[in-house]
């Protein structure tokens, strides 16, 4: 149980109250350090990337900064966060397919879109 605890980032008093608690409730606080363990693992697996700002230099634009974020991915699900003038959808699905993903979704955010890409092979 400590290991539990430490891993969801429990603090020793939790550990010293739950001494003091009956079986329903050591239960519930299992559960809820099993619930918070399965989303850090869950977000650990997603990358966000951002190429909505344009840097100095020929490897700042954000098609380049795309694809260098790319070429270091190794998580199953992406969010990306783009504007489409500078990152067309239609580009922005060729280069995830190079690299081994496949476009799921492209939502409208306030000033820009945000597309969800998952792995090929996941």
């Amino acid at each position: 149980m400590l290991e539990v605890a430490r891993l969801v980032g429990a603090s020793i008093s939790s550990l010293a109250s739950l001494a003091r608690c009956n079986e329903w409730e050591e239960q519930i606080f299992l559960f809820w350090c099993l619930f918070s363990l399965s989303r850090d693992l869950q977000a650990a697996q997603e990358k966000l990337i951002d190429v909505r700002a344009s840097r100095p230099g020929c490897i700042g634009n954000p098609i380049s900064a795309l694809a260098m974020a790319l070429a270091s991915a190794s998580e199953q699900r992406l969010r990306i966060l783009f504007e489409e003038d500078s990152v067309p959808v239609n580009v922005l699905e060729s280069i995830l397919e190079s690299y081994g993903y496949k476009l799921v979704s492209v939502t409208n955010a306030d000033s820009h879109k945000e597309a969800v890409a998952e792995a090929e092979n996941g």
